[in-house]
């Protein structure tokens, strides 16, 4: 069962929708963009980090396994 809360204008919006940017064309064209733009930046990183040598690696605190890991995630996970 959802909750309802009440606004001024005594329109009814679900309460999980308080708080939350109104549905616009510009936020649909924007989560997409950004979600492309944090994977392509994400493949990237991955790909420079792959193409360094196993002992640079080392001085970064990685191992070539935790490449993956280390660019969804950062170094402190």
């Amino acid at each position: 069962m959802q909750e309802f809360a009440p606004t001024r204008s005594r329109i009814f919006h679900p309460a999980h929708n308080i708080g939350r940017a109104p549905l616009s064309f510009g936020n649909l064209v924007s989560g997409p963009l950004r979600w492309a733009r944090q994977a392509w930046s994400q493949h990237r990183d991955e790909r420079l980090l792959q193409g360094l040598s196993d002992t640079q690696l080392r001085d970064l605190g990685i191992t070539r396994g935790e490449i993956h890991r280390t660019v969804r995630d950062g170094l402190n996970s």
